[in-house]
């Protein structure tokens, strides 16, 4: 059961030992269970993935409404070289992880769907995500009011020279709405056709996010508000500073060769 104030939203059965919103602000709090929980609780893998993206979609609306009114939780974060059109900030989660979740935000001269596109190719995710060696699909499934949902594998070299790989089990959905905007969400699950692989630490990805919405649609000019919100835990033996600064790098990198594709867009008329 989730509880804003004195209000429950909804109850829902997810793979975790807690998970609350505190005081009127919404501070989360959770801690994992095993991966394997949903097992014992007898859900199927379809239904623990939605179960944790109702929780992803309820903690960024949360977030959402802290930037919104100028939350002193969230805090500017300053990073060399960084766009002057991009603006980053992070947010610490307090006791149930010791990663602060980031968001970046820019207006991005692209369609909407050319952004979504470029963000989820494997290909691509060298020019701002270098650490992906693969992605895959591991099953995909329906419900009501989302275009799709699917979960995927991701697997991820050391970083930084000593951080050994990492592996993630991660469901993905896409929603769209009638003013053109889209929102995609993003959360570990477990599924029982991607068990902890040999020589791979199980990372977590906390709730994630994009918002995409469109300021302009014209062929000649089309402008997008980009919204991400990133956070993940490499687990395992590492210092803390190692997810935070992965994260900001992919932040800045990520607008980086959005802004890039913009140029290249323009060029090519």
């Amino acid at each position: 059961r989730v509880h804003g104030g004195s209000r429950t939203f909804f109850q829902l059965p997810v793979d975790m030992s807690s998970l609350w919103l505190v005081g009127q602000r919404g501070v989360i709090t959770w801690t994992e269970r095993e991966h394997d929980a949903h097992i014992g609780m007898g859900l199927s893998d379809q239904e623990m993935a939605w179960s944790n993206l109702l929780v992803a979609d309820l903690i960024l609306e949360v977030y959402m409404e802290e930037l919104k009114n100028k939350d002193p939780v969230w805090e500017k974060v300053s990073i060399p070289f960084l766009d002057k059109r991009v603006t980053v900030m992070k947010r610490e989660s307090g006791e149930w992880t010791r990663t602060p979740c980031f968001f970046g935000s820019s207006v991005v001269a692209l369609p909407k769907d050319d952004i979504w596109q470029a963000l989820i190719k494997l290909e691509n995710m060298k020019y701002w995500n270098s650490s992906v060696t693969d992605e895959w699909v591991i099953d995909t499934f329906e419900r009501p009011g989302v275009d799709g949902v699917e979960v995927v594998g991701t697997k991820s070299a050391g970083m930084f020279g000593f951080v050994s790989a990492r592996d993630f089990c991660r469901v993905r959905s896409l929603r769209r709405y009638d003013d053109g905007s889209i929102k995609s969400f993003i959360i570990s699950t477990p599924h029982t056709k991607l068990p902890h692989q040999h020589g791979h630490v199980r990372g977590i990805c906390h709730p994630s996010g994009m918002y995409l919405r469109p300021i302009s649609e014209s062929e000649d000019n089309p402008q997008t508000e980009v919204l991400v919100f990133s956070q993940f835990d490499a687990c395992g033996n590492i210092p803390d500073w190692v997810a935070p600064k992965a994260l900001s790098k992919i932040n800045s990198d990520m607008f980086s060769f959005l802004n890039r594709l913009a140029k290249e867009r323009q060029k090519k008329k």
